[in-house]
C-alpha cells in the first residue's frame, strides 16, 4: 500500500508521506535551465514516472473509458459528500469513466474524514488497484474552494496518477520542480500554485476542472473518451451544464472535454478583452485573468462569441463561427468554412483556409479589415441583415450602387452608400477595386448567427415613436406582416416606452442599448441611436434580453430565458421556466419565478426574489436583500451589508464581508456569512453556519446544527438537536436548547448555556460564564477565572487555570482544576474533584466523593458520604459529614472534621486539628503540634511527632501520641494509648485501659477500670485511679500511685516512689532505692515484694502516724509500730489505739524482711 496526500496543513509548515501541497501564493525565484514539458511528458510523468522515482510500480483500475467504477461517501459530513459528488463529475468529464455512488462497504473508493490531513491508500496486486482508501478531514472544508481541488486531487491519486514532480509532503519550486511548467495550471496534482511557478505568467486561480496534464493523463491510462457531452453544448452565457465552472464566469480555472456535437463558448454577456482560443491544448484568457482556460485534447469546439470588449479570438480547423461583438477585435478563423461576424468596432478579420463567410448586420459593424480574403477560396460578406438595417427596399444593392470598391493602400475598400453617406464598411486586402462586387457579397443571408442558427431576414423599415410613455407590441404574425420588427425603433420623445413581443414564442434576442442588433425569430431589430426604450416584455420562448442605462423592466414570462438589466435601476423578472438573471449596475430588483433559476445582481443595492425552484443567487457588489423562496437554493451575497432569506428547502448561503442578515426555513442549510457583524437564523433544519468574523448573532432552530462563528463577539442561540459550535475568538454568548451540543470557544469572556442534553463544551484562556442542563456533560475551559454551572447530570469538568466557580447539581461529577483559589460545589453525587493548587472552596454534597487538592489554604465540605479527600500542602478546612471517609491533608496547619463514619485521617506535618464523629476513626496527624478528638467509636489514632492534645472519646481507643509533649484522653472504653517520646499527659478515662508513656517524663492517669500503666522511659507520675491496676514505672525514677482497688505496682528499675492507694496492693520497687509511701491506715494491707535496705528502700508512713497522732521516734520507742514475723517475712504492723494487745493493724506486708533484723528508723523516710 502507498500512502498519498498525508495531512497537509496549508497555514502550517509540516508535512507527512505524499501531501497534497499548500496554498503559499508567494512568488519563487526559477532555477535556470529547467525543460518545458509538452502534455504528453507531462501524463507520460504523472502515469509511471512518479512512481519509478519513489521505488514502486505505476497503477491503475483494471477498466476503461464507459466504463463505471463505484464510490461510498456514507461517512463524511453532507458538505463532504456533496464536494466528492462534484469531483468525480469533474474526472468523468474528462475520462469518460462512469463513476456512481453507492452505500456498499466494497465500493472500488471509500472515503473517510476522521483522520487529520488528506491522503489515499491503493493496494495494488500486478500494477492494478484493487481498490481506493481516501481520506480528507472535515476540518478542510474551511479552506473554502480548496476543498474540491483536494478532492480532485486524492481521487487522482487513487485512479494511479503521482505528484507531477520527484516530490512529496512539501516542496520548493526552485529545488524540487523537474521542469518548467509544473503549476497547477498544467495539473491538479502539481504542488505549486500559478504564482508560485514564475515561468507562467498564469493568474493565481483554485480549480473547477482537471487541467491538460492530467487530461492527458487520464486519457492515455483509460483511453479517449466517447461520451463526454455528445450533444450541442453551450459554455459560459446561458449553459444548461450543472457541472462546477461551466459557466466560465472567471472564479476558477477550467479546462473542457467535449466528444461530439456542436458546441460553442458563450461570453456575449461580458466586457473585458477576452482572449479565446478553440485550438486544443491552448490557453486562453477570459474575464481579466491570464491563462485560465483550456480546451483538452481530442475536444472540437465549433463556435464562439464573445462580448463588447477588445477581444482576440482564434478558432480551429472546424468549420467555426467566431462573433466578437462590440469593441475593436481580432479574429483568426484558421481552417474551415468559417463565419466571421465583428459586430461594432473595427475589427482584423482573418478568415484562414476554407470559404470564410464575414457577417455584417448594422452600420456600426463598419470599420473593419479582412485581412485575406479570398475569392479562389470562395470568401463571401453577408450583408443580408444589413439591408434590412438601413431600411434598403430596393432589388438590386449592387447595381443600384449601395456597395461600391474603392482603392486603398495593400486592397480595396468596401463602401456602403446610404442616406447620402459614404461609409468604410471593410478593407478587404489582398483584392483588387475592380473585383466582381457579386462574387464578394452574399446578399439573401446564406449565412448562420450562432445566436439563432438562422440569419435570414425580411425588410422592413424604421418606426418612430409617438410622443409620451410609447408600447410597440409585436404580436404572433409578426412573421407575415413585418413592420415594427423589421427595422429600427426611433423614439426620441421622452417618456417610459415598452417593447412588447410577449406574443412571440420563438427563442429571441433583443437588446435596449442603441446601435446593437437583436433578432426575433431572425428578424433583425436595432434601437436607434439616441432612443431610450425603458421596459422589455418577453413571450414564452427561450430568450435573452439586454437593458440599457435607464431604469428598464424586463419581464421574461415562459422559457428559459437570460436577461441583463444594465446600468440604472432595473426590475428583471425572468418568469417561469429556468432563467438567468443579471442586475449589473445599479439598484435592481431580480424576480427569478418559478423554476431552478440563475440570479446575479451585480453592482448596486439589489433585491432578488428567487422563487420556487432550486436557485442559484449571486448578489454581487451592494446592499442586496435576497429571498430564495422555496427550493433548494445556493444563494451568494458577496460584498456589501445583505438581508438573505433563503426559504425552505436545503440551501446553501455565503455572504462576504458585510454586515449581513441571513434567514433560512426549516431545511438543512449551509450558511457562511463572512467577516462582518452578521445576523443569522438558520430556522430549524440540520444547518451548517460558518461566519468568518465580526460581531455576529446566530438562531439555528432545533435542528442538528454545525456552527463556525469566527473571530469577534458573537451571540449564538443554536437551538434544541445535537449542536456542533465553535466560536474562536471573542467575547461570544452562546445558548444551545436540548440536545447533545459540542460548544469550543476562544480566548474571549464567553457566556455558554449548553442546555439540557449531554454537553461537550470546550473554552479558552478567557473569563467565561458556563451553564449546562441535566445532562452528560463534558466541559473544559482555560487559563482565567470561570463560572460554570454544570446542572445535574455526571459531568466531566476541566479548567486548566484562573480563579473558577464550579457548582454542579446531583450528578456523579468528575471536576479538575488548575492552581487558582476555586469555588466548587458539586451537590450530591459521586464526585471526583482534582484541584492542583490554591486557596480552594469545596462543597461536595451527600454523595461518596472523591476530592485532590493541590498545596493552598483549602475549606473542603464533603458532606455525607463515603469521601476520599487529600487536600495537599496548607492550612486546610476539611469537614465531612456522615459516611465512611479516607482524609488526607500535607503540610500545614489543618482544620478536619469527619463527622460520624468509620473515617481515615492522614493530616501531615503542621499543626492540626482533627474531630471526628461516632465510628471506627483511624487519624494520623504526622508531624505538628495536633489537636485530636476522635469521638464515640473505637478509634486508632497516631498523633505523631508534636505537642499533640488528644481526646479519644468513648469507646475502645487505640491512641499513639508519639514524638512530642503530649496530653490524651482515652475517654470512656477499653483504650491503648502510647505516649511515645516526650513528656506526655495521658488519662485513660473510664474502662480497662493500657497505658504506656514510653520515652519522657510522662503523667499517666489510668482512671476507672482495671487498667494496665506502663511508664516506660523517663521520670513517669502515673496514678491509676479506680479498679485492679496493673502499673509499671519501668526506667526512670518513677511516682506510681495504685488508687482504689487491688493495684500491682511495679517501679521496675531506678529510684521510684510507690503508693498503692485503697486496697490490697502488691508493689515492687524493683532496682534502685525506692519510697513505698503509705498513706492512711484505710489503706492498709499493702504487700512490698521486694523491700531492700540494701538497695537503700524505705517506707513512707507520715500518713498514718498522723493519724496515730504519734512521731516515728516515739512509734519505735513505744512499739506502736513493729515487724511481725511471717516465716521469713514480716508484717509491718500497728498498734494504732495505743493498747499494745492483739488488735495491732497489719499496714503492710514485707516479703524476706525477718523481724528478727529488728525494726529501726533506716526502714523509714520522715
Amino acid at each position: 500500500m502507498c500512502t498519498l496526500c498525508q495531512a497537509l496543513d496549508p497555514n502550517s509548515t509540516s508535512s507527512d508521506t505524499h501531501t497534497s501541497g499548500n496554498l503559499e501564493t508567494g512568488d519563487i525565484a526559477v532555477s535556470g535551465g529547467k525543460q518545458v514539458y509538452d502534455y504528453d511528458q507531462i501524463a507520460d510523468y504523472l502515469i509511471d514516472g512518479f512512481w519509478g522515482d519513489f521505488g514502486t510500480v505505476s497503477r491503475h483500475f483494471d477498466v476503461q473509458t464507459g466504463d463505471t467504477l463505484t464510490y461510498n461517501v456514507t461517512k463524511l459530513t453532507s458538505y463532504g459528500a456533496e464536494t466528492a459528488r462534484d469531483a468525480f463529475e469533474a474526472w468523468s468529464a474528462v475520462s469518460g469513466l462512469n463513476f456512481v455512488e453507492t452505500t456498499e462497504t466494497q465500493a472500488d473508493f471509500r472515503f473517510d474524514d476522521t483522520s487529520s490531513g488528506a491522503y489515499a491508500s491503493s493496494p495494488v496486486s500486478g500494477g492494478h488497484i484493487l481498490y481506493s482508501n481516501i481520506n480528507i478531514h472535515s476540518s478542510w472544508a474551511n479552506y473554502g474552494d480548496y476543498y474540491l481541488q483536494t478532492f480532485m486531487h486524492e481521487i487522482g491519486h487513487a485512479l494511479g496518477l503521482g505528484h507531477t514532480g520527484d516530490y512529496n509532503g512539501s516542496a520548493d519550486y526552485d529545488r524540487d520542480a523537474g521542469y518548467a511548467n509544473d503549476s497547477w495550471q498544467t495539473s491538479v496534482m502539481s504542488y505549486f500554485s500559478q504564482s508560485e511557478n514564475s515561468w507562467t505568467d498564469a493568474t493565481h486561480m483554485y480549480l473547477a476542472t482537471l487541467q491538460l496534464g492530467d487530461i492527458a493523463a487520464i486519457q492515455e491510462l483509460y483511453g479517449t473518451p466517447t461520451n463526454v457531452r455528445v450533444g450541442d453544448t453551450t459554455y459560459g452565457d446561458n449553459t444548461d451544464l450543472t457541472q462546477f465552472g461551466m459557466d466560465l464566469a472567471g472564479t476558477h480555472a477550467v479546462a473542457i472535454v467535449d466528444s461530439d456535437g456542436e458546441d460553442t463558448i458563450d461570453l456575449g454577456s461580458r466586457f473585458y478583452n477576452q482572449t479565446l482560443s478553440l485550438v486544443e491544448e491552448t490557453y486562453s484568457d477570459l474575464n481579466g485573468r491570464v491563462g485560465n482556460f483550456s480546451i483538452g485534447r481530442n475536444t472540437v469546439i465549433e463556435n464562439a462569441i464573445t462580448g463588447n470588449g477588445d477581444d482576440y479570438i482564434i478558432g480551429n480547423d472546424a468549420n467555426n463561427i467566431l462573433s466578437s461583438g462590440g469593441g475593436d477585435d481580432v479574429i483568426f478563423g484558421e481552417g474551415g468554412d468559417d463565419t466571421l461576424i465583428g459586430g461594432a468596432g473595427a475589427d482584423a478579420l482573418t478568415g484562414g483556409t476554407g470559404a470564410d463567410l464575414f457577417v455584417y448586420d448594422a452600420v456600426a459593424d463598419a470599420g473593419d479589415t479582412i485581412t485575406d480574403f479570398s475569392l479562389a477560396q470562395g470568401d463571401k460578406i453577408d450583408v443580408s441583415d444589413l439591408l434590412s438595417a438601413i431600411g434598403y427596399a430596393g432589388s438590386d444593392p449592387i447595381a443600384e450602387g449601395v456597395f461600391t470598391l474603392e482603392s486603398t493602400s495593400g486592397g480595396a475598400l468596401l463602401m456602403l452608400n446610404h442616406g447620402g453617406n459614404q461609409i468604410e464598411l471593410a478593407v478587404l486586402e489582398g483584392l483588387t477595386p475592380n473585383a466582381d462586387m457579386n462574387a464578394i457579397l452574399d446578399i439573401e443571408g446564406t449565412g448562420v448567427d450562432p445566436d439563432t442558427g438562422d440569419d435570414s431576414g425580411d425588410e422592413g423599415g424604421d418606426t418612430g415613436g409617438a410622443t409620451g410613455d410609447d408600447v410597440y407590441v409585436i404580436g404572433a404574425d409578426f412573421g407575415d406582416n413585418w413592420t415594427l420588427a423589421a427595422g429600427t425603433i426611433e423614439d426620441t420623445d421622452g417618456g417610459t416606452d415598452t417593447l412588447d413581443i410577449s406574443a412571440v414564442n420563438t427563442p429571441t434576442f433583443v437588446s435596449l442599448k442603441s446601435g446593437v442588433r437583436g433578432k426575433i425569430d431572425g428578424k433583425a431589430l436595432y434601437i436607434a441611436s439616441g432612443t431610450t426604450i425603458e421596459n422589455l416584455i418577453f413571450g414564452s420562448g427561450k430568450d435573452k434580453g439586454f437593458g440599457n442605462e435607464a431604469d428598464n423592466s424586463i419581464s421574461g414570462n415562459a422559457g428559459n430565458d437570460q436577461l441583463y438589466g444594465g446600468a440604472g435601476n432595473d426590475t428583471v423578472d425572468g418568469g417561469d421556466a429556468h432563467d438567468c438573471l443579471y442586475g449589473e449596475d445599479g439598484n435592481d430588483t431580480l424576480l427569478a419565478g418559478a423554476g431552478n433559476d440563475k440570479a446575479y445582481g451585480g453592482n448596486g443595492d439589489d433585491v432578488i426574489d428567487g422563487g420556487a425552484g432550486n436557485d442559484k443567487i449571486y448578489g454581487g457588489a451592494g446592499n442586496d436583500v435576497i429571498d430564495g423562496g422555496a427550493g433548494n437554493d445556493k444563494i451568494y451575497g458577496d460584498e456589501g451589508d445583505n438581508q438573505i432569506d433563503a426559504g425552505e428547502g436545503t440551501n446553501s448561503v455565503y455572504a462576504d464581508g458585510g454586515d449581513d442578515i441571513i434567514t433560512s426555513g426549516s431545511g438543512a442549510d449551509t450558511i457562511k456569512a463572512g467577516a462582518g457583524n452578521n445576523t443569522v437564523d438558520a430556522g430549524d433544519g440540520i444547518n451548517k453556519i460558518d461566519t468568518l468574523g465580526g460581531d455576529d448573532t446566530i438562531v439555528a432552530g432545533s435542528g442538528k446544527d454545525k456552527i463556525n462563528a469566527g473571530a469577534g463577539d458573537d451571540v449564538i442561540d443554536a437551538g434544541d438537536g445535537d449542536n456542533q459550535i465553535t466560536a474562536t475568538s471573542g467575547n461570544n454568548a452562546i445558548t444551545a436548547g436540548r440536545g447533545r451540543d459540542t460548544i469550543r470557544v476562544g480566548a474571549g469572556d464567553d457566556v455558554i448555556d449548553a442546555g439540557d442534553g449531554d454537553n461537550k463544551i470546550v473554552a479558552g484562556d478567557g473569563v467565561n460564564s458556563i451553564t449546562s442542563g441535566s445532562g452528560k456533560d463534558k466541559i473544559t475551559t482555560g487559563r482565567n477565572n470561570d463560572v460554570i454551572n454544570a446542572g445535574s447530570g455526571n459531568n466531566q469538568i476541566t479548567d486548566t487555570g484562573g480563579i473558577n466557580e464550579i457548582v454542579t447539581g446531583a450528578g456523579h461529577d468528575t471536576i479538575k482544576t488548575d492552581a487558582g483559589a476555586d469555588y466548587i460545589d458539586v451537590g450530591d453525587g459521586t464526585n471526583k474533584i482534582t484541584d492542583k493548587g490554591g486557596d480552594n472552596i469545596i462543597e461536595a454534597g451527600s454523595g461518596t466523593d472523591k476530592i485532590t487538592t493541590g498545596s493552598g489554604a483549602d475549606q473542603i465540605n464533603a458532606g455525607a458520604g463515603n469521601n476520599k479527600i487529600s487536600a495537599g500542602e496548607g492550612d486546610n478546612i476539611i469537614t465531612t459529614g456522615d459516611g465512611v471517609d479516607s482524609i488526607s491533608a500535607g503540610s500545614g496547619d489543618d482544620v478536619i472534621n469527619a463527622g460520624d463514619g468509620n473515617n481515615t485521617i492522614q493530616s501531615g506535618n503542621g499543626a492540626d486539628q482533627v474531630t471526628t464523629g461516632a465510628g471506627i476513626d483511624k487519624i494520623d496527624t504526622s508531624m505538628g503540634n495536633d489537636i485530636i478528638s476522635s469521638g464515640g467509636g473505637i478509634d486508632t489514632v497516631r498523633a505523631g511527632a508534636g505537642d499533640d492534645v488528644v481526646d479519644a472519646g468513648d469507646a475502645n481507643d487505640k491512641v499513639y501520641a508519639d514524638d512530642g509533649n503530649d496530653v490524651v484522653d482515652g475517654g470512656a472504653g477499653n483504650d491503648k494509648l502510647y505516649g511515645g517520646k516526650g513528656d506526655d499527659t495521658i488519662h485513660g478515662g473510664d474502662g480497662i485501659d493500657k497505658i504506656y508513656g514510653d520515652d519522657g517524663d510522662d503523667t499517666l492517669e489510668g482512671g476507672a477500670g482495671n487498667d494496665d500503666i506502663r511508664g516506660g522511659i523517663g521520670a513517669d507520675v502515673v496514678d491509676g485511679g479506680d479498679g485492679d491496676d496493673d502499673i509499671r514505672g519501668e526506667a526512670g525514677n518513677d511516682i506510681l500511685n495504685g488508687g482504689a482497688g487491688r493495684d500491682e505496682l511495679q517501679g521496675n528499675s531506678n529510684d521510684d516512689i510507690l503508693n498503692g492507694g485503697a486496697g490490697i496492693d502488691e508493689l515492687n520497687g524493683g532496682a534502685g532505692a525506692d519510697i513505698f509511701v503509705f498513706s492512711s491506715i484505710a489503706e492498709a494491707g499493702d504487700t512490698v515484694e521486694d523491700f531492700s535496705l540494701d538497695d537503700g528502700d524505705l517506707l513512707d508512713i507520715t500518713g498514718i502516724l498522723a493519724e496515730m497522732n504519734t512521731d516515728l521516734t516515739t512509734a519505735l520507742s513505744t512499739g506502736l509500730i513493729a515487724l511481725e514475723g511471717v516465716r521469713n517475712s514480716s508484717w509491718l504492723v500497728a498498734d494504732h489505739d495505743g493498747d499494745t494487745g492483739t488488735d495491732a493493724l497489719q499496714l503492710v506486708f514485707l516479703e524476706r524482711i525477718s523481724a528478727d533484723d529488728g525494726l529501726t528508723e533506716d526502714f523509714f523516710t520522715f
